[in-house]
């Protein structure tokens, strides 16, 4: 294979001229060499190298971090990617507890404007289409319930449930069944 220019290799790694050009500044990136009219040269070794920190970056490490990575320091490579694993654990139940609040709120406004949400099919149609899985709406539910039992039971009741259906949903949801 060729050495590829820096056009080219932007092109084939989907970033932009400038993103090679700032991966450079910053010591992450640089050419195998140069020709003769002084235009950079990339080898395999770079576009490996630039597919690293593309993973990197996917990943959602930060530049600093990169840099530690590829300075390649394995005992400090792993707490990194161990670090950024765990961020992103707390950053997913952060989200999580977002998500079963604005259903929560949702569920409110449905009891204040009734026919927005018709029954409990069009319900859960709305909460898998917001990503909940049965798991999550069960927790949704055990959170309303704990925290509101009285408009849990009231939107129960607004998406057509008869009082049997009512019951058993709240009774599981306080953990009673």
């Amino acid at each position: 294979m060729s050495p590829l220019k820096i056009r080219e290799l932007a092109r084939r790694a989907g970033l932009s001229r400038a993103a090679l050009l700032h991966y450079e500044s910053l010591g992450l990136l640089t050419p195998a060499r140069r020709d003769a009219n002084g235009y950079r040269l990339y080898g395999p070794e770079q576009i490996e190298r630039l597919r690293t920190i593309r993973a990197y970056r996917e990943a959602g490490l930060s530049i600093p971090a990169i840099q530690s990575l590829l300075a390649n320091k394995p005992e400090a490579s792993m707490q990194l990617l161990e670090d950024r694993l765990l961020d992103l654990d707390r950053e997913i139940s952060v989200l999580r507890e977002q998500q079963i609040t604005l259903a929560r709120l949702l569920a409110q406004a449905t009891l204040e404007l009734p026919g927005k949400v018709k029954d409990k099919d069009a319900w859960v149609a709305l909460m898998r289409s917001a990503g909940f899985s049965e798991e999550d709406m069960k927790r949704w539910h055990a959170v309303f319930e704990a925290q509101a039992p009285e408009a849990h039971r009231k939107f129960l009741e607004s998406l057509g449930l008869g009082a049997v259906e009512v019951k058993a949903i709240r009774g599981w949801a306080r953990g009673e069944g």
